[in-house]
């Protein structure tokens, strides 16, 4: 059953904002697409760990480094590390210490890094490096994160230590200019990464949390979206982007434009964020528990299509738009030459 959160008042400090920054020279934000689907395009199974896309962190990082180059060949303004599914468990399961875990860690931030800065070299601008946090469910590598069933049995504070200890080895790094917590499919998560923000520890750099939602209202656990995510979020002055992903692209249009209509309201009642929205779908397939997607992909999955759809949500208030699962270099493209022709 949903609940209203007890949101705490609290005054806008001072974060560096890039989406904001960037937003000043263009109208809308491309953002890449998917790792984890170019890699098996490529004939990399992924399907053996429980690491996905972040076992070439430890078998392969050179074609992790050249998949970031092809989203910034696209058009991507912001490029995610290869970390997603990265955590201390997932790296103990092939026997990886902590301490060699966090260096992992902060080797996809290096390969990101190395991959923009290769690009600017050959005249490319500099793209945004985001690192990727996805939810406690996606660790658990059967599906949660698209119920967020774990909520039940799992406390805000045990996924607040969670997403620290993976986001602590790069807080420092200055290569990274925002986290992006990913396919968030419980409130209860919403609220542990809010807490996680708000710590002195994390303070200082600025977020986009995406929410994974089961149909054009709700989160994929059930919650209100509009009602119940999106001021929890705008209240948190670390929040710099409320997002939707890894969601049917036939629920963002009324998503977005319930989102929206929830920032206008708490604005006018003196709640206002600098938060933007951003959305990056898949497919419209759905992900089972044997971590294969089963279904028939939206009629819009083609990367022609996809880019035409991206119209609508842009209008109904989406200001950053990519693709997630079933997306590829080809859809961030089309997605460029559609929403920003000119640039």
């Amino acid at each position: 059953m949903s609940h209203t959160p007890n949101i705490p008042s609290q005054a806008l400090t001072s974060v560096l904002n890039p989406l904001a920054d960037l937003l000043t020279s263009q109208p809308c934000i491309i953002l890449d697409g998917a790792m984890g689907t170019e890699l098996e395009a490529q004939g990399i199974s992924l399907s053996g760990g429980k690491l996905w896309s972040a076992q070439l962190l430890l078998d392969n990082p050179a074609v992790l480094k050249a998949v970031h180059a092809s989203y910034i060949k696209a058009g991507a303004d912001v490029i995610t590390t290869a970390t997603y599914q990265a955590s201390m468990e997932g790296f103990a399961d092939p026997g990886v210490s902590p301490e060699q875990a966090r260096k992992y860690i902060q080797l996809a931030v290096q390969l990101a890094d190395e991959a923009r800065n290769l690009a600017c070299h050959q005249g490319a601008k500099r793209v945004l490096l985001g690192f990727s946090c996805g939810s406690y469910g996606a660790s658990l590598c059967d599906g949660s994160e698209f119920s967020g069933n774990y909520a039940e049995t799992t406390t805000e504070e045990f996924m607040r230590k969670w997403h620290f200890q993976r986001v602590e080895p790069i807080l420092q790094d200055k290569r990274v200019d925002l986290l992006c917590f990913e396919t968030v499919p419980c409130l209860t998560e919403v609220m542990a990464i809010t807490k996680l923000l708000s710590s002195p520890e994390c303070a200082h750099i600025p977020a986009w949390v995406s929410i994974s939602c089961r149909d054009a209202q709700h989160t994929c656990h059930g919650e209100l979206f509009a009602a119940e995510v999106v001021p929890l979020l705008a209240a948190c002055p670390q929040v710099i982007g409320i997002g939707i992903n890894c969601t049917n692209p036939s629920y963002l249009e009324q998503l977005l434009t319930d989102a929206k209509q929830m920032l206008t309201q708490l604005a006018l009642t003196g709640r206002g964020s600098q938060a933007i929205l951003l959305c990056y779908p898949n497919s419209g397939e759905e992900f089972g528990g044997d971590r294969c997607w089963h279904g028939t992909a939206a009629s819009i999955c083609d990367p022609d299509s996809f880019a035409s759809a991206s119209r609508a949500w842009v209008a109904a208030g989406a200001q950053a738009v990519g693709g997630c699962c079933r997306t590829g270099p080809a859809h961030i493209a089309a997605l460029r030459q559609i929403l920003l022709p000119d640039k």
